[in-house]
């Protein structure tokens, strides 16, 4: 995760202040599969901001002008780019699934195919939506950076929103998707007031959890529920959830990235 892309997309998780860096940040990131083609005159009519604004912005991130940034920007993606395409062409996606039920130490009738079928729901369920939105608390979203990076790098943008105040909820539409991770359903007692405005919302509505007592909430779409078998439950959930979206992220890839490149072609 340490390219630009990276950088950008932890300072708008962690951005308090929506000002004009984090519009910009927010524009770049959402227009990154197309960086070749972004230029400081486009940044300043699609962000409504001045020259000078954007030249701070890049001091910020430690450049000295726009040209500087936007040629780092676009040779990271080019790496990127192979590199994602090298993993992913290398990769057996079994060996992942297998890493997932040691990390649980379920080793019941069915398990492997109820985290299959887990897997296929949210990956259909992020390809199915214009925008995806993650809530929970700071920890969780945080091990889910680099699942941002690396869908943003492939054209699919995922918001991150931690905070208490409901900003990301008003901004959810009918076709788009909120995921809330939480480990034993903490997040959703202590946030509860945002968590009714997101089950209120007319986003599809999708719960990861360790704990199953919000299984039949009515207010959620999907709720997928992570099993472990070990006492230390919220260590579990860490490792599992780190590798549960990097399967996430794998097969939405070799699901229809290879379309887009079909069709390029």
């Amino acid at each position: 995760m340490n390219t630009l892309l990276g950088r950008l997309i932890v300072y708008v998780n962690t951005c308090l202040k929506k000002d004009v860096n984090y519009t910009i940040a927010q524009y770049i990131i959402e227009n990154y599969v197309d960086c070749e083609n972004i230029t400081l005159k486009l940044v300043c009519e699609k962000c409504y901001i001045s020259r000078a604004s954007i030249i701070r912005f890049c001091e910020l991130f430690g450049f000295s002008s726009w040209t500087s940034f936007h040629q780092l920007l676009t040779r990271m993606k080019r790496v990127k780019e192979k590199q994602m395409k090298d993993r992913v062409s290398h990769l057996v996606l079994d060996d992942l699934y297998q890493q997932l039920k040691r990390i649980t130490n379920c080793t019941g009738e069915g398990v492997m195919d109820g985290i299959k079928r887990d897997v296929k729901i949210v990956v259909k369920a992020i390809h199915e939506s214009k925008k995806v939105f993650l809530f929970g608390s700071l920890y969780p979203l945080s091990i889910a950076t680099s699942f941002q990076t690396d869908m943003a790098a492939i054209g699919k943008v995922i918001y991150s929103d931690f905070e208490r105040n409901e900003y990301q909820v008003g901004l959810m539409k009918e076709d788009d998707l909120a995921i809330i991770v939480t480990v034993t359903g903490r997040y959703i007692i202590e946030a509860k007031k945002k968590f009714n405005s997101i089950c209120h919302s007319p986003a599809t509505r999708m719960l990861i959890s360790c704990s199953n007592q919000f299984a039949g909430l009515q207010s959620i779409d999907y709720f997928i529920h992570i099993k472990a078998k070990n006492q230390n439950t919220i260590k579990i959930y860490d490792y599992f959830l780190m590798a549960f979206l990097d399967i996430v992220y794998v097969t939405y890839y070799q699901q229809y990235m290879g379309e887009i490149e079909y069709a390029r072609a």
